[in-house]
């Protein structure tokens, strides 16, 4: 039965994600097409937990090639015995000696979470959402924090910073307030102390601007942590009442203020 579909762009992945999380299906997968490139996610319990993908530049071999794991000349063998034998290439490297069992682990890991990431990049595609039985028994299982996953693509660039921009510049004057049912506990997050410092500061009375201003970041690193905030519904905007002049406008932050 399928649950939701739609065109990305009328959502955008991090939006996407926490809606998958609040759903808190048991088993789940999010088809995704672009063209010519495929990608399938699984949830447990609303939580990411795998990926799969045709992208070749994704595959096990490419990221220990990337790492300088193995040589190039390793990459191409362990190409050559998947073709005639069709099994893993992670299975080969690990069978000949090329990595360790800790070294392929890891690598799946990351794998996975590269996968997550790299749909942040994209500003259209489609999608499918449907609950399924069960998660098949084959493929490798690494749990991912959605919001952690949200905050990542949004900190480090692969989500447009255009569409944060264009999404959250409305709430430049309004307080930003800490949500008391948050569906996620920040103490599980990866935040860094100057992130720590912008929520620290949330008192129910400062403004978006008041927070940047005083965060101690450029206003370019600041807005994707706040929208991922929002987005993951950790905080939200409480319009200020109309009374003064530059009320619903983004006002301008000085040159001086500004943390370049």
């Amino acid at each position: 039965m399928i649950e939701f579909n739609g065109k990305l762009e009328d959502i955008g992945f991090p939006k996407l994600l926490h809606k998958i999380y609040l759903t808190r299906d048991t088993f789940s997968v999010l088809e995704m097409a672009r063209e010519k490139i495929k990608k399938k996610f699984f949830f447990k319990n609303g939580m990411p937990v795998s990926a799969s993908s045709n992208v070749l530049s994704e595959c096990v071999g490419r990221l220990l090639l990337k790492q300088g794991i193995i040589s190039n000349g390793i990459y191409e063998n362990s190409l050559e015995i998947m073709k005639k034998e069709k099994r893993r290439q992670g299975e080969i490297l690990l069978a000949e000696g090329a990595i360790t069992p800790h070294q392929l682990n890891d690598t799946l890991c990351l794998q996975i979470k590269e996968r997550f990431l790299s749909i942040f990049t994209w500003g259209e595609g489609v999608y499918y959402y449907k609950k399924i039985d069960r998660i098949p028994e084959d493929i490798f299982l690494h749990l991912l924090n959605p919001a952690d996953v949200i905050l990542a693509g949004l900190k480090n660039g692969y989500f447009s910073y255009d569409k944060v921009d264009s999404e959250i510049k409305g709430h430049f004057n309004d307080v930003v307030v800490m949500s008391k049912k948050p569906a996620y506990n920040l103490d599980d997050l990866n935040l860094n102390p100057k992130e720590r410092r912008i929520l620290s500061r949330i008192n129910g009375a400062a403004s978006m601007e008041r927070l940047i201003r005083n965060s101690k970041l450029p206003e370019k690193e600041a807005l994707p942590f706040i929208y991922g905030m929002v987005v993951t519904g950790l905080v939200y905007f409480k319009e200020k009442k109309k009374d003064h002049a530059f009320h619903g406008q983004r006002s301008r932050i000085s040159a001086h203020d500004r943390v370049m």
